[in-house]
């Protein structure tokens, strides 16, 4: 597979597999630089990419509001963990999908890295970080399409899920149904089922506050 180095943003690195007749790794590069803060344009500069590392039985990493996934990349130095798993032939899940893998093992892990680009569009930015509706919509990214992988749409800060659903649907059929998370009342996730194409959760966001008694 491939992954870019987690502690040096600028190095794509490709590894050759067993028997593998020698691996080429191709980068594209794009200038880095910082940006000023949508929500606060006398406050510091935002960095224009942020770089994500997981390692594990079921690595995972999400881009957090206000930045997309550009690039997500996944190996594994044991042949076939990444078979059917969303991962193409080139070490890449593609960006509209999560970025994830599952189904590895502490001894036999598998590894993912993303890179996120905050928002080209302010007011995109604005809307999942610092919202002034008082009723927002998340949708998120699509899940790999292996049995229980998960999508999740993530609320902004100050917010929280009133309504959670599989956009893609088939509940009854490909799909394991969806919940809010019991320990992060920001987060719906649903799931996708065996033979399911890959699930996207969708999450209505409300602002929370307290209220008088």
């Amino acid at each position: 597979g491939a992954f870019v180095d987690p502690s040096n943003g600028n190095v794509c690195v490709a590894v050759n597999g067993g028997g593998g007749p020698g691996a080429i790794a191709r980068a594209v590069c794009t200038r880095s630089e910082k940006v000023s803060d949508p929500c606060n344009s006398e406050g510091p500069h935002l960095p224009k990419f942020i770089n994500l590392h997981s390692r594990g039985p079921a690595p995972s990493v999400s881009c957090p509001p206000g930045y997309e996934q550009v690039l997500c990349n996944a190996r594994s130095p044991w042949l076939g963990y990444l078979t059917n798993k969303g991962v193409n032939t080139k070490g890449v899940i593609p960006s509209g999908n999560v970025c994830a893998v599952s189904r590895c093992s502490t001894g036999n892990w598998c590894e993912v890295t993303a890179v996120c680009r905050i928002s080209e569009d302010s007011e995109v930015y604005k809307a999942a970080v610092c919202p002034t509706s008082d009723v927002v919509e998340v949708v998120g990214l699509k899940s790999g399409p292996w049995d229980d992988a998960q999508s999740r749409a993530i609320c902004p800060t100050g917010y929280k899920v009133s309504y959670c659903e599989v956009q893609t649907g088939l509940v009854h059929t490909r799909s394991d149904g969806a919940f809010v998370d019991p320990n992060n009342g920001n987060v719906c996730v649903a799931v996708n089922g065996g033979g399911g194409p890959g699930a996207i959760a969708r999450a209505v966001c409300t602002r929370s506050e307290k209220v008088s008694d």
